[in-house]
């Protein structure tokens, strides 16, 4: 008899203690803010939104078990269902929390959320390469070339065929040598989609800036190893002169030589009009690019032919 009574009250103690643990009086309430984490995504198929989400999620019961969940903060784990399609409305319910069985849930938000997938592709989308900074007066950029000048990209289908090309980091195009390749860091999209690489080569052609100027009444000298006396219509010329314009600027008359060259035999009715310039410059133009050529002594002179602008290589003279 004495065995039963200390039975019941062991039993009596055990259900105040539930009670009590249980009872409003022993409760607490605390609010989280747990991630979210989603699972069983089909093959082939990526979350395109959300990238990422989080609930505030309010939880109440026994004070000792609330005081241990901020220690170990619960994860929600949903998985995608498996109707079918690519949009999902995803309910969070007490299960998905893994939270013990004496503590509740009083509020989530959100308490729902719209899941869409998309179809993973690949595809090679152009590189571009922008550049700042300021080139001295006297050069200009020409060409920025990229090598490669595509790389892979793969994510989300409808990210991907969206993308019209991809940028690297800025070029300062003061600091880069001409024609000198550098390595540049390529600037991720993000969303999702992943680059077949993360840097490519950047190069920039300079050119120096070119300048045109004019030159009226050049004199033509005529060199011969012949002793004739000759007369040549007209003797002066006016030509023009192109190359880098620091070249242009410093560019004196008297640097600018005209002349035609007679050699030994009969006397030609016209000659050809060369020029000598200095290393860098080019002959844009000459008027008249021949002369006429007559004896000196009686005779009438030959009218010189129309006027043929005249462009050379640099290094060659007009008419060669």
């Amino acid at each position: 008899m004495k065995d039963i009574s200390l039975k019941l009250l062991a039993l009596l103690i055990g259900v105040v203690l539930v009670l009590f643990v249980n009872s409003e009086s022993n409760s607490s309430q605390i609010g989280l803010v747990v991630p979210v984490e989603i699972g069983s995504i089909p093959e082939g198929k990526v979350i395109l939104r959300p990238l990422s989400i989080q609930a505030q999620v309010v939880i109440k019961g026994p004070s000792f078990q609330i005081a241990q969940i901020p220690l170990s903060p619960p994860v929600i784990r949903v998985r995608v269902p498996s109707s079918g399609g690519d949009r999902f409305t995803i309910s969070l319910v007490q299960q998905d929390f893994g939270l013990p069985p004496t503590v509740r849930i009083v509020s989530v938000e959100p308490a729902e959320f719209e899941l869409v997938l998309d179809s993973v592709t690949s595809r090679e989308v152009a590189v571009v390469a922008p550049h700042i900074g300021t080139l001295p007066a006297d050069l200009a950029l020409e060409k920025i070339f990229v090598d490669p000048e595509k790389i892979m990209v793969r994510g989300p289908s409808s990210l991907v065929l969206s993308l019209t090309r991809i940028e690297t980091e800025p070029i300062d195009i003061r600091e880069m040598e001409n024609g000198q390749p550098h390595d540049v860091t390529v600037r991720s999209p993000g969303g999702q989609l992943q680059l077949g690489t993360n840097s490519v080569s950047v190069t920039a052609h300079l050119i120096p800036l070119r300048s045109l100027r004019r030159f009226d009444g050049i004199t033509v000298e005529v060199r011969s190893s012949s002793p004739r006396r000759i007369s040549i219509k007209p003797g002066v010329i006016d030509v023009e002169v192109a190359g880098p314009r620091d070249l242009i600027a410093a560019l004196r008359r008297e640097a600018v030589v005209a002349y035609i060259r007679l050699e030994e035999g009969d006397l030609p009715r016209v000659a050809k009009v060369l020029l000598d310039l200095p290393a860098g410059l080019e002959l844009q133009s000459a008027s008249p690019a021949e002369l006429s050529i007559s004896p000196k002594e009686g005779g009438r002179a030959i009218a010189s032919r129309e006027t043929v602008p005249t462009v050379r290589r640099p290094g060659t003279r007009l008419g060669q």
